[in-house]
C-alpha cells in the first residue's frame, strides 16, 4: 500500500459490533482543514509461527480546524490506530484506538520534515482505556508533487474511505508508538506523508 492508502483515523468511542449489513454499521466522519502528518506502520514477527503475528500501527496528525461528526475542534490533533493480529490462530489480540490533542506537533513549512511527541488515552475492544504514548519523526521523500488523492480500503474490521486535496509529499516515519508498556513499532512506517493547506476527509465504517 503506497502513501495514498494512508488517512486519517480517529475513532475514540467506537466500539466493535456484530453487523450483517452497511446501513447497520457505525459510522465516524472527520473533515480537516491545515497541515497533517500520517504514517502506517508495520512489522510481522514469525518467532512464534510462520505465519507470524502481524502489527500494525496508524498515526495521523493536524494543525489547524477541524470537525469531527458535526463538532468543530480547534488547534493540533492526533488520533492513533493499533491491531495486533496472530495470523496462525486467525485471532485478533489488540485493537486500541484514541484521539486527543497532539501535544508537541512540528511540521515543517517547506514539508521537509515533521515530528510528534504525545501522551493521550485510547479505549481497547473491551472497552478498557489504555494510555498512548507516541514520539515520531518523519522526513520527507520525493517531490511535493500530489495535489489530491482518494482512497477506499479495509483496515482489520475498519473500511475507511479518504479524499484529500492540497499539497501532499511521501515521507517515512520512525520512532515509537507504546500501548500500554508494549512498543508496537519495532520498524520505520512502511508509508507516510506529510501534507500542507489540505482538506481531508475521512469516512470509517466498523
Amino acid at each position: 500500500m503506497n502513501a495514498k492508502a494512508l488517512c486519517a483515523i480517529t475513532i475514540v468511542g467506537m466500539v466493535a459490533v456484530p453487523v450483517s449489513s452497511a446501513a447497520e454499521r457505525e459510522k465516524f466522519h472527520h473533515r480537516i482543514y491545515g497541515d497533517g502528518v500520517g504514517a502506517e506502520l508495520v512489522s510481522v514477527d514469525t518467532s512464534t509461527c510462520t505465519a507470524g503475528v502481524e502489527t500494525r500501527v496508524v498515526v495521523n496528525a493536524n494543525q489547524g480546524e477541524s470537525v469531527e461528526n458535526g463538532y468543530h475542534l480547534e488547534g493540533d490533533y492526533v488520533s492513533v490506530l493499533a491491531v495486533v493480529f496472530d495470523r496462525c490462530k486467525n485471532v485478533e489480540l489488540l485493537s486500541v484506538f484514541g484521539s486527543g490533542p497532539a501535544g508537541d506537533f512540528q511540521l515543517n513549512p517547506n514539508l521537509k520534515s515533521a515530528s510528534l511527541r504525545t501522551s493521550l488515552t485510547g479505549i481497547d475492544s473491551s472497552n478498557n482505556s489504555v494510555d498512548i504514548t507516541v514520539d515520531l519523526v518523519w522526513n520527507g521523500a520525493g517531490r511535493a508533487d500530489r495535489t489530491s488523492d482518494q482512497v477506499r480500503s479495509r483496515f482489520g474490521v475498519y473500511t475507511y474511505i479518504s479524499n484529500a486535496n492540497g499539497a501532499i509529499r511521501d515521507a517515512s516515519a520512525g520512532g515509537s508508538v507504546v500501548i500500554g508498556a508494549l512498543d508496537v513499532t519495532p520498524l520505520p512506517s512502511t508509508t507516510g506523508f506529510i501534507e500542507t493547506d489540505s482538506t481531508r476527509s475521512l469516512t470509517i465504517y466498523r
